[in-house]
């Protein structure tokens, strides 16, 4: 993050050369570090200590055997000989050990991934689905007290357009990220058609989904090569995807680099234009629920508009769904979940959550007095 391209703009403007040296003194990463060297100095310390012991021991018999005449004068360059190798060695397998015991540090969370993966071709494969069920579904992030959703109950049908709304911090985006399997559920269970996900191939899993997420990243790669992410694609569809979300100008550049920090002929797009780019990447990968999460946060409205235009054009026989805290999203749904401080408050058709008079009505109420008094 410290050396980050996209960050340089922020550490010019503020001035802010001396902030990780600071933060580097502080409480939180220090101690790590200190921790970290002090073991490494104490076993640089022993392991001169133990060489410089050895060296004096050796080359001390080695003269004292000279002086008492057990071993002759002829033999001493191949005795230091042998004692400077086994020295040698001997040093090589400390460091050795050394390294090996900092990478034992990352081979628990290593062991932890790989589990993840395997016995996959044991696990259910999804062939079709219908429906997807929260069932009490809870989650409590690390060190945390409180629970960042709690008792999630719903279900998603198959080609329902879902607009998932509420204030930063309500859940929307961990709701997300525990139906994407990205964070495990601290309690409950996610069905699909009966069956548990976490039965499923994870692999296979991924494949039903094509996301935008609110963090985004473009690699600085060819603008094409951030389409594909490695899949393959027909040329003709990447056009016409392009087209659709007004980015046809970037049809002759798709061999191009985005950003241009390892060719001088890479291309820099706007914050909106990139937003628009990853809702392409999403699309293109052709999964059958399509997520976008504030999908248009650096769009302006008429940009928004036409964003949710396309994609409900496009995506018209997929499940949708949208996160945001703005009201435009609502427009194009058939299904609203309202959350509010981890829970799901409400959840049903637009003109029923306004005639229920309850907190989508008051949130509904205070956003458009908000954009009438923005116009007036």
């Amino acid at each position: 993050m410290f050396l980050g391209y996209e960050h340089g703009k922020d550490v010019r403007m503020y001035n802010s050369r001396n902030l990780f040296s600071e933060k580097f003194d502080q409480e939180s990463i220090y101690p790590f570090y200190k921790e970290r060297f002090h073991k490494q100095f104490k076993y640089m310390m022993l392991s001169d200590f133990v060489e410089v012991l050895s060296i004096v021991s050796i080359y001390g018999y080695i003269f004292y055997s000279i002086f008492q005449q057990t071993i002759p004068l002829s033999s001493f360059v191949m005795y230091i000989t042998m004692m400077t190798t086994f020295l040698s060695t001997l040093q090589e397998f400390g460091t050795e050990i050394f390294q090996l015991r900092n990478s034992m540090i990352y081979i628990k969370t290593y062991f932890k991934f790989l589990d993840e993966y395997k016995d996959q071709h044991h696990q259910k494969k999804i062939q079709t689905w219908q429906t997807i069920e929260f069932k009490n579904v809870c989650y409590k992030y690390p060190h945390s007290d409180t629970f960042a959703l709690k008792n999630i109950n719903l279900v998603i049908h198959k080609g329902d357009k879902i607009s998932i709304v509420g204030e930063n911090g309500s859940g929307k985006t961990t709701f997300i990220k525990i139906l994407l399997r990205l964070l495990p559920v601290t309690s409950g269970d996610i069905c699909i058609d009966g069956q548990s996900i976490y039965d499923m191939s994870l692999e296979d899993y991924y494949s039903l989904f094509s996301v935008t997420f609110q963090d985004y990243k473009l690699l600085s790669l060819s603008l094409e090569d951030n389409l594909c992410m490695g899949q393959p694609q027909n040329h003709h569809k990447i056009v016409k995807v392009l087209k659709d979300f007004s980015l046809d100008f970037l049809v002759p550049r798709l061999s191009l680099d985005y950003s241009k920090r390892f060719r001088k002929d890479g291309i820099l797009l706007s914050g909106g234009q990139s937003q628009r780019l990853a809702v392409v990447r999403s699309i293109l990968k052709n999964g059958d629920i399509v997520v976008l999460d504030e999908p248009t946060a650096s769009l302006d409205v008429y940009s928004e508009k036409q964003l949710y235009d396309t994609v409900s054009e496009t995506c018209e026989d997929k499940t949708l769904l949208f996160i945001s805290h703005r009201l435009a999203s609502c427009s194009f749904a058939n299904h609203i979940l309202f959350f509010e401080k981890g829970h799901l408050i409400e959840n049903g058709l637009k003109d029923e959550l306004l005639k229920n008079n309850g907190a989508y009505k008051e949130f509904y109420d205070k956003q458009l007095f908000l954009q009438v008094d923005k116009i007036l």
